[in-house]
């Protein structure tokens, strides 16, 4: 059995229905084995088998882990406020009335068409963070705030953008029957039939959309209107849920259990015969009490009936401006147990087990049970009821995300940048491993070791600072996106075998991606857009900056490679290769003086414009008459490090390399024009 990481001395609450005991599915003294961002093993401390000691250790002091939460009901991404609404509601008008007078949803709408998706995305940044700190590794993002078919599409692009941005898993879901816009005013079915022929096609066409909602109440849509909806989402093989029965019995949980529906939520006004129907159906009951609780709603949803029935229930912030302003998970673990009366095992089942449900994830992530994704959350606890027990307090010390340790709410940024004090930047393009989770699901098992990376090109450069020079190490692996090829695919060596932009190929020549999961044309013009440019907005300006300070910069783009990739060259490579584009991308003087330090040893072979001359970064940055001098050095990794998996540095041989790259660092350094 393959295993990549063994996580110790945690008490395990596994959630998982097959593990008997307690409700919590508790192992004292567990463990748990990880493989390719999996759950590969789970078991007692004591039962794990033997040679396992020598794989990288998480050791967990006793903390509890449980899967990471999941918020299965979210409208993260608006703009604007609505607290003067609140002040009204506690002065007695009603969530009808205020929506009647223009306010509610559409008061947001407004607010949400005038902001850009710039603006949006940091807005819904930190309310993402907020949820992470607590936990969270997954959360569903409703559209609904745009109405028309462009501001709906920038909603869910934002939403995206966050799950690429952020270590966390979103799943999106179009909620364009929210309200009935100004433009529609009178005209219901005429809304219902332009969401239904134009923008439900046009947001599945650009793959936006994981699901369809809609809000299926007398202030809203009916659940004749709804169903003309769910029909036509369904015809495109998407998965629906439904805002139901919030405010009165509309025959919403009957509707989402006829069609199938993966959830229905709020349900304070849910019929017998709806709950009969959604346990028949297997529809999970979303459970909203931050809505209930800020709207002093005083009809509670049936949770003994629920109960009786057998329907699962899911627990939601359903963060959203207007009814529930709310950021936190574990306020709603507790909310759900005062004012609703859940059991707290019921309430972390209800964030866990059940929300992966209500999000058609059952199968991926809720449990730890082996072959669901390694998604923890790290608790200093006692006890699991701790985490609904609590108000305003935040237990979470870790996150883990597809079996790697985060700190909560950290953001996953482009780059590490250091700042130096000479004309020196050193650009690690390729040395990043990260991957975000909506483009990992669709990559296969051996591509997510990310085996072409230029494994430890920044711990070989890690003395540069103390030098004086600036680094920018980028984090994301260049299966994500290539950050040294050409924007538009223009091939670095033409009649040779490139690889692309976005690759689809690994050096080996076998696929990246699952069968049917390769990233098409719009899928590589959103990667362009999310991770190719803003990297190279932030490159640029460092060497403008760099250049404005000192005059001149000199760019040394850092990258390794296999020693022997015959896709990409015969043989056998020189270990130290340097690249000036044949000398178009720096003094010449310059490039030899590099070139004099690299071929100064008889330890390592080195070569200058060989098999690489320089990729796009070095040849598009270089200007030597407007003074920026560019060089790629390319090395082979057999000159410091293991080459096969799991690609192990080698002490030895790197203190070597390093000794020498030390001398070229300070020629760079000490170069002037």
């Amino acid at each position: 059995m393959r295993v990549d990481a063994v996580f110790r001395d945690f008490r395990l609450a596994t959630l998982d229905p097959a593990i008997p005991g307690d409700a919590y599915g508790g192992i004292e003294d567990g463990a748990l084995a990880v493989a390719e961002g999996r759950i590969a093993w789970i078991g007692t401390a004591a039962t794990l088998p033997s040679g396992w000691d020598e794989l990288p250790q998480h050791f967990g002091d006793g903390r509890w882990l449980t899967p990471g939460l999941i918020d299965c009901h979210t409208h993260l991404v608006w703009a604007g406020d609505r607290a003067r609404e609140f002040e009204r509601r506690l002065q007695g008008a009603s969530y009808a009335e205020i929506a009647q007078a223009g306010g509610g949803i559409r008061a947001t709408v407004r607010a949400t068409h005038a902001a850009s998706a710039d603006e949006l995305f940091e807005q819904g940044a930190r309310r993402l963070q907020a949820l992470m700190a607590e936990g969270v590794t997954t959360i569903e993002i409703k559209s609904g705030y745009g109405l028309d078919l462009e501001s709906e599409i920038k909603l869910l692009r934002v939403a995206r953008r966050l799950g690429e941005r952020f270590p966390v898993r979103v799943t999106t879901t179009l909620l364009a029957a929210h309200a009935v816009p100004p433009d529609f005013e009178g005209r219901v079915d005429d809304y219902i039939d332009f969401v239904c022929a134009m923008l439900l096609p046009a947001v599945h066409q650009r793959g936006l959309a994981d699901a369809v909602d809609a809000f299926c109440e007398s202030i809203a849509f009916t659940s004749v209107q709804c169903g003309r909806v769910f029909e036509a989402a369904i015809a495109l093989g998407l998965p629906v849920k439904l805002h139901a029965d919030q405010l009165s019995d509309g025959g919403g949980a009957a509707l989402a259990a006829a069609c199938g529906a993966l959830s229905a939520d709020h349900l304070e006004y849910a019929a017998t015969a709806g709950i009969k129907a959604m346990a028949a159906a297997g529809t999970v009951a979303v459970l909203l009490p931050g809505a209930y609780y800020t709207l002093r709603e005083s009809q509670a949803p049936p949770v003994a009936q629920l109960r009786a029935a057998g329907v699962p229930m899911a627990l939601a912030t359903d963060c959203n401006p207007g009814t529930s302003p709310c950021t936190s998970l574990l306020l709603t673990m507790n909310m759900g147990c005062t004012l609703f009366g859940l059991t707290p095992a019921e309430a972390l089942a209800g964030v866990t087990r059940n929300a992966a449900r209500a999000l058609g994830l059952a199968e991926d992530r809720g449990q730890l049970r082996v072959g669901q994704r390694a998604d923890f959350a790290i608790w200093d606890i006692e006890h699991p009821s701790e985490l609904a027990y609590r108000i305003g307090f935040n237990p979470c010390s870790a996150r883990v995300i597809g079996g790697q340790w985060m700190n909560c709410g950290m953001s996953i940024e482009l780059d590490h940048w250091i700042e130096g004090s000479t004309p020196l930047l050193i650009n690690v393009p390729h040395a990043g491993t990260h991957i975000p989770p909506a483009i990992a699901e669709a990559m296969n098992a051996d591509a997510l070791r990310v085996p072409d990376t230029d494994w430890h090109v920044d711990t070989l450069y890690d003395f540069a600072a103390s030098l004086g020079a600036s680094l920018m190490v980028a984090t994301h692996s260049r299966y994500v996106v290539d950050l040294n090829r050409d924007p538009q695919g223009t091939a670095l060596y033409p009649g040779a075998d490139n690889s692309e932009l976005v690759p689809l190929r690994r050096f080996d020549c076998e696929p990246i991606y699952r069968e049917g999961k390769a990233p098409d044309a719009d899928e590589v013009a959103r990667r362009r857009e999310v991770y190719w440019q803003p990297y190279h907005a932030r490159l640029r300006q460092r060497i403008d900056d760099l250049r404005a300070r000192h005059g001149h910069v000199v760019l040394l783009d850092a990258h390794s490679i296999r020693s022997q990739v015959p896709r990409f060259f015969d043989g056998k490579l020189p270990d130290l290769n340097l690249g000036s584009d044949s000398g178009l991308s720096c003094a010449a003087r310059l490039a030899g003086r590099a070139m004099d330090v690299l071929s100064d040893t008889t330890l390592f072979s080195a070569i200058r414009d060989g098999r690489f001359k320089g990729g796009y970064i070095t040849r598009h940055y270089a200007d030597p008459a407007g003074g920026v001098h560019c060089l790629q050095l390319e090395i082979a990794q057999a000159a410091y490090m293991n080459e096969d998996p799991p690609w192990a540095w080698s002490a030895q041989r790197a203190s070597r390399l390093q000794l020498l790259l030390i001398r070229l660092i300070e020629t760079l350094v000490q170069w002037r024009p």
